[in-house]
């Protein structure tokens, strides 16, 4: 459940550190957020400590590729001038 608070505040929270338009990248940023969470939730035990960094850092690691992806899809349409 915990988790899920990030995907469902990110909106908002992208909106207030104006990231513009916010609700494509909170759309993109699930997923990787998902795949971050099942590597960590993969990792083995001996691992935890990583596994915990990176839980943390997910959304250090997910929102900023977001950003890249949706800016990318936003330009693919657009014609050179």
């Amino acid at each position: 459940m915990g988790r899920w608070v990030a995907a469902v505040a990110a909106w908002p929270l992208l909106r207030l550190v104006g990231v513009r338009p916010a609700w494509p990248v909170a759309v993109v940023a699930v997923p990787l957020l998902v795949v971050i969470w099942l590597v960590v939730g993969a990792l083995p035990l001996w691992a935890w400590w990583f596994g915990f960094l990176l839980a943390l850092a997910s959304g250090l690691i997910a929102y900023p590729v977001a950003v890249l992806i949706v800016g990318r899809l936003g330009r693919s349409g657009e014609r050179a001038a």
